[in-house]
């Protein structure tokens, strides 16, 4: 496992199932819970880089940075073209499937409606999620040729203006996104409003985004192809 400082950015390579190799970062502080075995990962200002294979358990860890958003490919999180980000666990006994909750990271700094991001996933980067929240101020962009395998996740937008997350595959690279199960909830903090979507049948689509506002949810229409199913 390893995590690297360097002027600002926090660079993971290797393969990390929990957060515990940021300790002692420069900027990084940590808060424990021994009797509860959780920590909370401050971050700081810092960017984080997700270049290898890391997998947060929500139940046993969680990290927030306050990192400047910044423009593709630089947002305040980021999964590069060869790292893979796994939020959640899942746990399957016989036919009963068990999904992790709570929240996996907060991206806190506010960005814009849909240029200046909290969390970019690369062409050729992975992002899996198997039971976890995440929360952010700046928009999302899952960008074409990137894969995608959703099977539980909410996004929280606590920004108080219009925020997009950005599905972009087209053509043929639409195969590489699959949300299914309990799919992709997105949510306002303190709103009681909330959309769900998966995607039924892997069909071609030419392009989903998605706005995700405070109070309310507004989903665009994909030109073709997929079904989205609201609960």
């Amino acid at each position: 496992m390893s995590f690297a400082y360097s002027a600002g950015v926090i660079t993971q390579t290797g393969t990390d199932t929990d957060l515990s190799g940021l300790i002692g970062l420069t900027g990084v502080s940590v808060i424990s819970h021994g009797q509860l075995d959780y920590s909370i990962y401050d971050l700081g200002s810092n960017r984080l880089d997700i270049e290898g294979t890391l997998t947060i358990n929500p139940e046993v860890n969680m990290f927030i940075t306050n990192a400047n958003t910044g423009l593709a490919p630089n947002m305040s999180v980021n999964v590069r073209s060869t790292g893979t980000l796994t939020c959640g666990v899942k746990t399957v006994v016989g036919d009963a499937v068990k999904y992790t909750t709570g929240t996996a990271f907060i991206s806190a700094e506010r960005g814009s409606v849909n240029l200046d991001g909290s969390f970019y996933v690369e062409s050729g980067g992975t992002f899996n999620a198997y039971g976890a929240t995440i929360e952010l101020a700046g928009p999302a962009r899952f960008v074409d040729g990137s894969y995608i395998n959703i099977e539980s996740l909410i996004i929280v937008n606590f920004k108080d203006n219009p925020c997009q997350i950005r599905i972009e595959h087209g053509g043929t690279n639409t195969q590489r996104v699959s949300i299914t199960d309990k799919g992709l909830t997105l949510n306002g903090r303190g709103s009681n409003d909330a959309s769900r979507l998966t995607t039924t049948e892997k069909q071609r689509f030419l392009a989903i985004n998605l706005f995700l506002i405070l109070s309310e949810q507004n989903i665009s229409q994909p030109q073709q192809g997929i079904r989205i199913k609201f609960f």
